[in-house]
């Protein structure tokens, strides 16, 4: 909550409506796990630097870390692309939505056993 909290004023700024936010994050209010878990995002790559391994990167040190604390760990993605690659490292799909216009996937992963 904290963090979408930080993100109203920015989202304001760049002209979306406290409406649009509200239903927004009321929409993914309603998918966000009960129980504890990290919650990974948002996390880009410059598109010049897309397709070089980074996100790869990215998603297995993050990966490794929150196994080591045996911990599950949750997301929301808007790019369908995105869901292939997040389901490489046992990212599950639990759930999708329209948000305020746009297709989103709400995924969920496991930790691994250690």
């Amino acid at each position: 909550m904290r963090d979408r909290v930080t993100l109203v004023p920015a989202l304001i700024t760049a002209g979306m409506s406290i409406g649009r936010i509200s239903r927004w994050m009321s929409t993914w209010a309603k998918h966000d796990p009960s129980r504890t878990h990290s919650h990974l995002g948002p996390v880009a790559v410059d598109l010049d630097r897309q397709g070089q391994g980074i996100g790869g990167a990215l998603l297995g040190e993050y990966c490794k870390r929150i196994d080591a604390v045996g911990m599950a760990s949750y997301l929301e993605t808007d790019k369908v692309e995105n869901v292939r690659l997040y389901e490489r490292f046992g990212f599950d799909v639990t759930g999708e939505a329209n948000v305020i216009g746009v297709s989103n996937w709400f995924m969920m992963r496991e930790p691994a056993p250690s």
